[in-house]
C-alpha cells in the first residue's frame, strides 16, 4: 500500500486482507457484538448508558495509549489501511459514543424518532443485497460524464441519490408490512 510507506518505510506492499487484517477485523466484530449484548441483556437505561460509556472510554484510552495519543509517531500508529489495533480500538470507541448518543436521543430523551433510518433498518438486507445487485443500473445510479469524473461532488450526489432511492424502497416495503428479517 502506498499510504503505509511514509509511516512504516515499507519496501514491499502490505496486503490488509491478510492474517493481521483478519485478526483486527475479528476484534472489531467482537467489540460490535459486545455493544449489541449490552443492549440486549440490560433493560435499564442507566445500566446501558454506564456500560456503553465505560466500554467507549476504555477503548479510546487503550487505543490512545497504543498510538501514544499521536497519529503517526506512537508505538502502534493509527492506520486505517493497515487496520492497526490502535485504529480498531479508537474507531470502535467512537462508534460506542455515537451509539450512546443515538440511544440517548431516541430511547431515553425521546427527542428523535429515528426517521428516516427506521425504514432502512427494518429492511437492511433488501437494501444491502439490492444495492449489490443493481449497483450499476438506473434509477439507483447513473453514469458520470468523463469531464466530471475528477470532482467529488458528482460522486457524492450519485451516492446520496442511491441512498434516497433505496430508503424509499424500504419505506414502501415497510408501509406494505413487508419486512425481510436478518
Amino acid at each position: 500500500l502506498e499510504q503505509g510507506q511514509p509511516v512504516y518505510q515499507i519496501l514491499k506492499k502490505f496486503e490488509p486482507d491478510g492474517l493481521l487484517g483478519t485478526l483486527t477485523t475479528c476484534l472489531l466484530m467482537a467489540l460490535a457484538m459486545q455493544a449489541s449484548r449490552i443492549c440486549v441483556y440490560f433493560r435499564q437505561h442507566l445500566a446501558r448508558i454506564a456500560r456503553l460509556l465505560c466500554w467507549a472510554v476504555t477503548q479510546l484510552l487503550v487505543g490512545g495509549v497504543l498510538c501514544g495519543f499521536r497519529q503517526y509517531d506512537g508505538p502502534v500508529p493509527l492506520n486505517r489501511y493497515l487496520m492497526s489495533v490502535s485504529y480498531v480500538l479508537v474507531a470502535s470507541g467512537l462508534a460506542y459514543l455515537v451509539l450512546l448518543g443515538l440511544y440517548l436521543l431516541i430511547s431515553v430523551w425521546r427527542l428523535w424518532s429515528g426517521f428516516p433510518f427506521i425504514y432502512s433498518g427494518a429492511n437492511m438486507l433488501v437494501m444491502f443485497v439490492g444495492s449489490q445487485l443493481f449497483h450499476r443500473t438506473f434509477p439507483f445510479v447513473w453514469e458520470i460524464p468523463q469531464e466530471h469524473m475528477d470532482t467529488h461532488n458528482q460522486f457524492l450526489l450519485v451516492a446520496f441519490w442511491s441512498i434516497c432511492v433505496w430508503s424509499f424502497v424500504c419505506y414502501q416495503l415497510l408501509w406494505r408490512a413487508l419486512v425481510c428479517p436478518v
